[in-house]
């Protein structure tokens, strides 16, 4: 895909954790217990596919969708992932139908990226979230519209480089399906340290900000919302979870996205959908490569 304009692409470096001078005590135990559930979370869902069917739709700055390509509907398979020698799990989109037609290249490709794996973690993490990323439209270029990315914010080791804060406002940016929970804490995140985890390619940093929708007892996180902007694009992603019979954690129901280029308007829009939550038959993390 052409990478015209701005680019929101995930890197794995090396995050800065910023220390806080006072916390709420009340705040920093549910900011602890999310943390602990993220953890379980990712290595409970690390067993289990999902199915996913995600409409985007790329529209002028009238909004009317851009003809013909403006309009691009996906069914994939959804994972979570840990490459040996990582201590990070990473979902992972294996798209295998586009605008209703199969994906036909789509076992070479897992061959190449599994079975024949490159030499090092990070550069196998990329691949991986440029497969994801493969068949996205628009003129914003982004590898971050996966489910559980923003989660990642609240994995212990990378708390530090985020401030946390309690706020009022429960309403979500984008209009989901059913309102965000109403037994949950909001708690508001902004990221801090350096250099940011998302990047907009040759232009540096765009910190995350945005909430997460949490029970307070059981660090549960039921809803997040993940902002990211800078003077090239605004950018937001929106994830509501919710319990299936028979899995442990709450697993994803529903993504909203939506992205504007400044300079002239044109922006993308994305829904998607979660259902057939089924065990995964091979444990693909002993098909990644190790560190070296």
């Amino acid at each position: 895909m052409r990478r015209a304009g701005p680019v929101l692409v995930f890197v794995l470096a090396a995050w800065t954790v910023v220390s806080a001078d006072q916390r709420d005590p009340v705040l920093e135990g549910v900011v602890v217990r999310a943390g602990q559930y993220v953890l379980e979370f990712e290595r409970q869902l690390s067993g289990i596919v999902a199915e996913e069917t995600y409409l985007q739709t790329s529209l002028n700055p009238s909004g009317a969708p851009v003809m013909p390509g403006g309009r691009r509907e996906m069914k994939s398979d959804l994972l979570m992932v840990k490459p040996i020698g990582s201590s990070r799990y990473f979902a992972f989109r294996d798209v295998f139908e586009v605008d209703k037609k199969e994906v036909r290249d789509r076992q070479d490709r897992l061959m190449k990226l599994f079975l024949e794996p490159s030499a090092s973690t990070a550069t196998q993490l990329q691949q991986i979230m440029s497969e994801s990323a493969r068949f996205n439209i628009g003129r914003v270029y982004r590898n971050i519209n996966l489910p559980p990315f923003a989660l990642l914010f609240l994995e212990p080791g990378t708390q530090g480089s985020f401030k946390f804060k309690m706020t009022n406002s429960r309403k979500a940016e984008l209009p989901m399906s059913s309102p965000p929970p109403a037994a949950t804490m909001v708690v508001e995140y902004e990221e801090k340290g350096r250099p940011t985890i998302i990047q907009n390619s040759g232009r540096g940093d765009i910190a995350s900000h945005g909430r997460m929708w949490i029970e307070p007892l059981s660090g549960r996180v039921l809803m997040t919302e993940l902002l990211a902007d800078n003077s090239d694009v605004t950018a937001c992603v929106d994830v509501l979870y919710r319990e299936q019979p028979g899995i442990e954690p709450l697993v994803p129901a529903e993504m909203r996205e939506r992205y504007m280029r400044r300079r002239d308007g044109w922006r993308t829009e994305g829904v998607a959908t979660y259902s057939r939550f089924r065990q995964f038959q091979v444990k693909v993390d002993e098909k990644i490569a190790p560190i070296k």
